[in-house]
Parts: structure tokens; C-alpha cells; sequence
């Protein structure tokens, strides 16, 4: 798929339909990307489920500030943020981000992360029948 040229006004509109794009130092990508020096990063439980996520395969498109990760899809189709606390430009695209995309979580989605942040080490299948688990208990 072609990087569209986009500009930080309608970068969120390419993240919300999936399309690369690159807006000066944002970026939108499938690729999944590790975290580089999560220890600069203020939310360690967000960067922490975000890495585990990547292992899994659960990370279907990333936007990043400077090549840090700073929202995220899953591939249920839920937004994630990671707060980050590298620049003001950083600041400004992570609250643009999470204002144009990130909704609060069903409670499917909220079990499933409880439970895949407390689980071993998981792969997509495991994810999978873990998100069953989370539907089956939120059903009751």
C-alpha cells in the first residue's frame, strides 16, 4: 500500500481507514513497531500491553510521533493510547490522536485486556480465545 502525503489536520482520518500516511514527523503504518527506549515513556502499562500486543500479532496499525508509538488498533478494531512524554509536538499529535480516535472500550474489550494482561505469554490464538472468554463473561 502507497504512503499517502498527508498533513496533521487529516492525518486521523487516513489512521481511522488504515492508510499509511506520512505528515511531517507523524506517522501511520501496519507495521507493527517495538517500542524504543520504553523507559523514557511516563505510561509503563500502556507501553508494556502495547509490546505485548505486538508479540501477539493483536497490533493491526500504529501511529507514532518521532518513531514512538503513540496510539495504536488492535485487531478487533479498538484504539489504544500510549501517553508519552518526549516533546510538545509529541504532546499535540498524541491529543489530536486520541481525541479524532480512541472511544472508550466495550466491556468485552476491557475483560479481554484484564485478562491478556494477567495471562503468560499468548500468541494470536490464544488472544482469540481469550477475547471468546471475555464475551462469554461479559454475556454472563
Amino acid at each position: 500500500m502507497t504512503t499517502v502525503q498527508a498533513n496533521q489536520n487529516n492525518a486521523a482520518s487516513y489512521a481511522a481507514a488504515h492508510k499509511p500516511f506520512k505528515a511531517s514527523a507523524l506517522i501511520g503504518t501496519n507495521n507493527q513497531w517495538a517500542f524504543p527506549g520504553s523507559s523514557q515513556y511516563g505510561d509503563r502499562d500502556a507501553s508494556a500491553q502495547y509490546e505485548r500486543a505486538v508479540r501477539s500479532d493483536l497490533v493491526s496499525y500504529v501511529v507514532q510521533s518521532y518513531a514512538a508509538p503513540i496510539v495504536w488498533c488492535d485487531v478487533w478494531g479498538d484504539w489504544h493510547t500510549i501517553d508519552v512524554s518526549r516533546s510538545v509536538t509529541t504532546t499535540r499529535h498524541q491529543n489530536k490522536m486520541r481525541r479524532e480516535l480512541v472511544r472508550p472500550l466495550s466491556s468485552t474489550a476491557q475483560t479481554f485486556w484484564m485478562l491478556f494482561n494477567d495471562a503468560p505469554t499468548t500468541n494470536r490464538a490464544d488472544a482469540d480465545a481469550l477475547r471468546a472468554t471475555a464475551a462469554a463473561l461479559v454475556r454472563g
